[in-house]
């Protein structure tokens, strides 16, 4: 795209990117009537040219104009690349609600969004699929595929229920547990501890859509045990998630599959999907401030898997001993 706006097709490639957002040209250097001042102006450029690698080098006049802020775009379109974490507000110079974007730093605004759009559909293909039971021909000649295909490496072992053991949390949910600023803690808390936490505590079978009610007698394991941590990190965020958005306290229950409420019952499971834990790659992509791994996290690829594989070989160290320990809660 971004070859093609340098090679004069501006026109052709704008009406691609309003596909996703509306993009108005900034007259001179006044958006919306007002005028960026000059060292305003200039500092975007070299922003820009910083990002791309060039400040302070030896510039093409060519590719020094893709780095003048030349479009305006209303920041509220951008709000699936804010949800997302691959854009922060405070990344942009808004004037009377409009951000004042360089042609170079369009084309990378449209690339994202390329990219949110073909992830949340593959999302939602996969959501899709996990709730429809394939016909028993496609069963059978799957379950044949599969005895070709070399096992995946990445396993979850067998383990019991039990209490939640910290100190093999993978590194990402310990981050998470301990306060998150305002960039991630929405994806940290709701999304990443909400699945996790729950998963790990309860641990289900794979069934292919489960619900909690399916796995317990009550709701003590979450009111007791689970919703505690998650509530402690948010308060532990900064600034503290519920002071400015009450309402993630009824997405939680939401993301545990008991619908948008703040008091739920047990045969309220179901009215929403219980969120399986984000994988690794998610998180990178989301919230990459989470990601650090360790030397357990080789060959792993969901939070999950490390917790599993820590408890498992735990067990095996202590030659069959309990997995499910009641220490080293928080």
């Amino acid at each position: 795209m971004f070859e093609l706006f340098k090679k004069g097709y501006e026109n052709f490639c704008l009406e691609a990117v309003r596909s996703f957002v509306k993009v108005e040209p900034i007259s001179g250097r006044a958006i919306k009537g007002r005028e960026l001042p000059e060292r305003d102006y200039f500092k975007l450029r070299d922003r820009e040219l910083k990002r791309l690698g060039l400040l302070g080098k030896e510039v093409d006049g060519r590719v020094l104009l893709q780095c003048i802020p030349k479009y305006a775009v209303r920041w509220t379109d951008l709000s699936p690349l804010l949800e997302h974490g691959r854009l922060h507000l405070t990344d942009l110079y808004l004037v009377e609600g409009w951000a004042a974007i360089s042609p170079s730093e369009l084309w990378e605004l449209y690339s994202e969004f390329v990219a949110v759009r073909t992830e949340e559909y593959l999302e939602e293909i996969h959501e899709k699929l996990s709730q429809v039971r394939p016909p028993p021909l496609f069963v059978e000649v799957g379950a044949r595929i599969s005895q070709l295909v070399p096992k995946e490496k990445e396993w979850r072992p067998a383990v019991k229920r039990g209490r939640l053991r910290v100190e093999f949390f993978p590194p990402c949910v310990k981050k998470a547990l301990g306060g998150c600023p305002a960039g991630v803690r929405n994806f940290a808390v709701s999304f990443l501890l909400t699945s996790f936490l729950s998963y790990a505590r309860i641990s289900p079978s794979g069934k292919p859509d489960p619900k909690i009610r399916d796995f317990v007698e009550d709701l003590s394991i979450l009111t007791e045990e689970v919703i505690p941590m998650i509530y402690g990190a948010a308060e532990r965020c900064h600034p503290p998630l519920f002071s400015d958005q009450p309402h993630e306290k009824a997405n939680i229950w939401h993301h545990l599959g008991f619908g948008l409420t703040e008091h739920p019952r047990l045969e309220d499971s179901g009215k929403s999907k219980w969120y399986r834990t984000p994988n690794c790659q998610k998180i990178k992509l989301q919230a990459p401030l989470l990601c650090e791994p360790d030397e357990h996290c080789s060959q792993i690829k969901n939070p999950l898997t490390y917790y599993y594989r820590r408890l498992a070989e735990e067990k095996h160290a202590v030659q069959g001993g309990d997995t499910g320990g009641e220490e080293n809660l928080l």
